[in-house]
């Protein structure tokens, strides 16, 4: 269970998989895994219930609130051939049943810890030294009585801290610094004139671009660029550090009206804060996401 998602047991299911590393269900929050396919069939044909309330991101029809692990009580992962009242999937349907207080009080506690301290260096690694690598994922949660054989309770609390430097040697072309003042007499190329004909081009002496035949605007957005670091046009960027900051709240109630009627509300959310660094300095990404599910019922 790394990362600690119920999804993952889920991928169990016989012809079940995540469908590939760049499934758009599976990038829309960091660290998270948004759909999953079913014996082929597309990851946004999936449906999902939580405590009998629907659970799907309308904008990519992935799970929307990711429940904490240790508030379920059970999960059922259904295939093909299910009820009509789960029409809306095509594809499986994922249903979650969060855990209920009892007369007893019972709780749990956990924190897993990841650092550089602990890791040896990446096979990959552009840099000798180790990269920053911290992941902090810590919680609890805690369920008993208010009113006893009548009102009981039952919530849970996690928090993940990640600190993540790039060290994949993924590397992006960017101009070097002659060629940024239009001089591309290095670069192993023939520059030509755009405005001479295609059948008798003209070459630029000595493959300069004369400075009256640049972009005002392209010149600055060279400037906005890195020079290279790697080789002699590449740059990679191994300095800025992958943050996220997430906190997970669920809590539920019970109340036993009589023998045979049973009524419960639950309230989930979780804020999720993401910063992640772009391809060049600077351009980082920013995500905020506060997923939220609310079930009223009785049985």
């Amino acid at each position: 269970m790394n990362g600690r998602q119920f999804i993952q047991l889920a991928l169990l299911v016989p012809g079940a998989s995540s469908g590939g590393r760049l499934v758009q269900q599976n990038s829309v929050r960091l660290n998270q895994i948004g759909g999953l396919s079913s014996s082929g069939g597309r990851t946004n044909n999936n449906g999902f219930l939580l405590d009998g309330a629907t659970n799907v991101d309308p904008d990519y029809n992935a799970i929307s609130y990711v429940p904490i692990l240790d508030t379920i009580s059970e999960f059922q992962v259904q295939t093909a051939q299910f009820s009509a009242q789960y029409g809306r999937a095509s594809g499986s349907q994922v249903n979650v049943v969060t855990k209920q207080g009892s007369n007893g009080f019972h709780g749990n506690a956990w924190e897993f810890l990841r650092n550089q301290d602990l890791d040896s260096r990446p096979f990959n690694s552009v840099s000798s030294s180790l990269a920053r690598n911290q992941r902090n994922q810590f919680g609890g949660t805690l369920g008993g009585r208010i009113l006893k054989d009548k009102l009981f309770f039952f919530g849970g609390y996690e928090g993940l801290r990640l600190r993540n430097a790039g060290t994949n040697p993924t590397t992006v072309a960017v101009p070097t610094a002659l060629e940024r003042i239009g001089d591309f007499s290095q670069s192993g190329v023939n520059i030509y004139d755009p405005s001479s004909s295609n059948t008798a081009r003209t070459q630029f002496p000595n493959n300069m671009i004369p400075l009256t035949r640049q972009n005002p605007m392209s010149i600055a957005a060279m400037a906005a660029m890195p020079l290279p670091n790697v080789g002699k046009s590449n740059f990679v960027n191994v300095s800025e550090v992958q943050q996220q900051n997430s906190d997970n709240y669920s809590a539920r109630f019970d109340y036993i009206v009589t023998e045979k009627v049973t009524l419960f509300g639950r309230y989930s959310i979780s804020d999720e804060n993401d910063i992640i660094p772009d391809l060049v300095p600077n351009r980082d990404q920013l995500s905020q996401v506060r997923p939220q599910n609310l079930a009223v019922g009785s049985s």
